[in-house]
């Protein structure tokens, strides 16, 4: 394999291992205690607790929660997860554009530096 392609691989390994991270504690409490608790209680554990009262938590609760315009979910937990996955998709997105522009700004001095 190329250089190009192991670094493709470990990072989507990175980003994946992340989304996952509250599925993982989850896991891991569950064998740790044997007892089966709420995946809001599995993040707020492992200090994920902050996203229940974020915009992206409070407006996926006002349009799919129980009181919300398009009730779809019953439990909390699913938004609480969607919220999660949501806040470090643009944290992705924020890292990416942050590396685009060094790259790019590297290539310009290249460019007009030699």
């Amino acid at each position: 394999m190329r250089k190009k392609t192991v670094s493709y691989i470990l990072d989507n390994l990175m980003w994946f291992l992340i989304y996952m991270l509250p599925l993982i504690c989850f896991i891991v409490i569950l064998c740790k205690t044997g007892q089966l608790t709420s995946l809001s209680d599995c993040m707020s554990s492992c200090g994920l607790g902050v996203l229940t009262n974020n915009v992206v938590y409070t407006t996926l609760n006002s349009i799919f929660g129980v009181d919300g315009v398009l009730p779809l979910f019953v439990s909390a937990d699913i938004l609480l997860y969607f919220s999660y996955f949501i806040c470090v998709w643009l944290c992705h997105l924020a890292v990416d554009v942050l590396l685009w522009l060094v790259r790019y700004a590297h290539k310009l001095m290249d460019n007009f530096g030699g």
